[in-house]
């Protein structure tokens, strides 16, 4: 049997908090927190959340081996922030608050040092935002989702072991 971990003592886990408490701050209309959520997937069951949402989950992580020193590694942790409607009819309807909501995020983020501490000696050096788009029609039907999405990318230095 696996052993179970909790997210929220991770690295991945403490970032997705930090953005997730960041875009709270934004106070951002038609968001109260409880429509700011973290998620390990951006999939949602029925009723687990009201619509329109803010879901802030995983995207992918990268090293590049030339950063970082002997002792140390630089991962780039990307964060995706899906500003979810109900239904497409909603999303079209409320576009211009998903744009709006996309800049307040970038602008929050981009940057921006994030009051985050990490485990295991870690170190969050820079919090950049490289885009924003509608997720792609093919992705979006997979994941069951009408959304806008914001890129977020965490640059945490990390102790090789």
């Amino acid at each position: 049997m696996l052993p179970t971990i909790d997210l929220r003592n991770t690295v991945y886990g403490k970032l997705l908090d930090a953005t997730a408490e960041q875009i709270k701050s934004l106070k951002l209309p038609g968001f109260a927190d409880s429509r700011i959520v973290v998620r390990d997937s951006l999939l949602l069951t029925d009723g687990e959340v009201d619509f329109p949402c803010i879901i802030v989950s995983y995207d992918s992580e990268t090293s590049n081996p030339n950063d970082g020193t002997n002792e140390t590694d630089v991962v780039d942790y990307g964060v995706i922030v899906a500003i979810a409607f109900a239904s497409e009819q909603q999303l079209n309807s409320e576009m211009s608050l998903a744009f709006y909501c996309r800049e307040k995020i970038r602008r929050k983020l981009q940057n921006h040092s994030l009051p985050v501490r990490l485990p295991d000696n870690c170190c969050l050096r820079r919090t950049r935002v490289p885009g924003g788009t509608t997720l792609r029609v093919e992705e979006a039907r997979r994941r069951g989702l009408n959304a806008q999405h914001v890129i977020v990318r965490h640059d945490v230095e990390e102790p090789r072991d």
